[in-house]
């Protein structure tokens, strides 16, 4: 239920929109982190028309790569070539892109696995991203801290901003400590960051052990 209806919100909310409530940056602390990994080629999960953080790769001379579920929110994008349009939880080693060699560092910034329901779906979309990691490859992931976060052994499903965002899934800190060190990912830094909003942002550096 929970999944339908965000894919129906991501499908038909018009992409000026979605844009514009996702409004692409990178902050200081996410340059930050980048750097930290020292990378040679990025994946980047849920990258939307790659905005967010591609120039910044691009201009530091850093290889890079995408994966986006919804076409449509790639149109207009300089990197529709670095651009892989795919569910994270259907590229596995079956139907594995070329285009995801080599990745040494993973990010999943501004809400990438939100639109992922279910704690045994997000473990697969663990999984996955822990196999398209080098050895000791690096992951850069952010959530919000919202209610229950640091005590809830699940949140759910939630409407981060009634009547703004669609319907969202979210994990306690608990089960992500859980599936992260079902998958050998080890927390190497963990910071919070103050936005303009009603949220923190927890950014997590992981260290993947293969």
């Amino acid at each position: 239920m929970g999944q339908g209806n965000y894919d129906q919100w991501s499908l038909n909310t018009p992409v000026y929109e979605i844009k514009r409530l996702n409004a692409p940056y990178i902050n200081g602390k996410e340059i930050e982190l980048i750097r930290k990994a020292n990378s040679k080629k990025i994946l980047d999960i849920g990258c939307g028309n790659g905005n967010r953080i591609f120039d910044y790769l691009t201009e530091n001379n850093i290889d890079f790569v995408g994966i986006e579920k919804f076409e449509r929110l790639t149109e207009n994008s300089n990197y529709k070539d670095k651009i892989i349009i795919a569910d994270i939880l259907d590229v596995t080693s079956v139907n594995f892109d070329e285009r995801l060699k080599n990745i040494d560092t993973v990010t999943i910034l501004g809400g990438s696995l939100y639109g992922i329901f279910g704690l045994d779906n997000h473990k697969a979309a663990w999984k996955n991203i822990k196999s398209f990691l080098l050895h000791e490859g690096k992951v850069i992931f952010d959530t919000p801290l919202i209610q229950g976060f640091d005590t809830n052994d699940e949140i759910g499903e939630i409407m981060l901003i009634p009547g703004v965002t669609p319907l969202q899934f979210f994990l306690s800190e608990k089960q992500l400590k859980e599936i992260w060190k079902e998958n050998l990912f080890k927390i190497e830094e963990m910071t919070d960051f103050i936005i303009p909003g009603p949220f923190r942002i927890r950014y997590y550096l992981l260290n993947s052990n293969k």
